[in-house]
């Protein structure tokens, strides 16, 4: 396992020199806490950083990359389904 703090391209790139891979899993996310609400980070971790994972991850040969959000996306149980935050026009934590 290979652990990345740092999602800049360099970074990911670096780590994963020599590694091959047939699966990335991509934990990282920020903005689900209410006190962390910076639009710049939560672009540059959120959209830049899968971006960079997703490259990286097909330079490198891996088959898959597996992306898992945060359980507070989604609201409580409603006709059977989960629904989400953005289904009902709101943020979590609204």
């Amino acid at each position: 396992m290979v652990s990345i703090s740092d999602l800049s391209r360099h970074a990911v790139a670096s780590a994963l020199v020599g590694y091959r891979f047939d699966v990335v899993f991509h934990l990282a996310a920020y903005g689900v806490a209410p006190a962390d609400r910076d639009p710049r980070l939560i672009f540059d971790v959120n959209v830049a950083g899968t971006d960079t994972i997703i490259h990286i991850a097909a330079e490198t040969g891996a088959k898959s990359v597996v992306y898992l959000g945060s359980c507070s996306e989604y609201r409580d149980l409603v006709d059977g389904h989960y629904s989400t935050y953005s289904d009902q026009g709101r943020a979590p934590h609204d």
